[in-house]
């Protein structure tokens, strides 16, 4: 992939403006790419965390403020935990989607689908139920078969399963309640 850096632009900018706002430091990041392989929601993404962390220390703000990546993040903290570096990609993403809100940048997603699938789905069982999730998206975003190839591979490895644990989901719903409570000033 060819990248055009304008020569006018602040490369050390944006990448300072994000250490501050998600207290991490992306020049740190070496690319090793264990943040993308350990992404549960990388197929939905335009560009990878690791591309993400790279345009970002490259200042490619609006390559990385217009992708979809920033949006299909769900702060999993699976790539923050697996960083050698300590960088945290979670941070950066929150951070980002920050920054493109207080911009009046709009989603390039559709990202409500993908959390109220999300939400549903600690909703009911009081954590994330990934088959769930990936069958919700794919109703509500109407691409009704769209992963349904991988999923009996994923089935045969031990990657899924298809009972869904519940853990203290009564209590997950009296957070829910709580949240919706103070949403609406009550």
């Amino acid at each position: 992939m060819q990248i055009n850096i304008n020569k006018d632009v602040n490369l050390l900018e944006f990448g300072e403006k994000l250490q501050e706002l998600a207290e991490t430091d992306v020049k740190k990041c070496y690319q090793c790419g264990k943040c993308t392989a350990g992404c549960p929601l990388n197929y939905l993404m335009d560009i990878s965390p690791s591309q993400v962390i790279r345009f970002c220390q490259l200042g490619m703000k609006e390559k990385v403020l217009n992708s979809r990546s920033i949006w299909y993040c769900v702060f999993c903290d699976t790539c923050s935990t697996r960083c050698p570096q300590g960088v945290d990609i979670k941070g950066v993403m929150d951070a980002s989607r920050r920054t493109a809100v207080r911009q009046k940048i709009k989603p390039k997603a559709d990202i409500r689908a993908l959390e109220k699938s999300f939400a549903g789905s600690i909703y009911s069982f009081g954590r994330v139920f990934e088959p769930g999730v990936v069958g919700g998206f794919n109703l509500r975003s109407g691409k009704l078969l769209h992963d349904v190839f991988l999923f009996p591979l994923l089935l045969l490895k031990r990657k899924i399963c298809l009972i869904p644990h519940w853990v203290r989901s009564s209590e997950v719903r009296g957070v829910f309640k709580r949240a919706r409570r103070k949403e609406r000033g009550l």
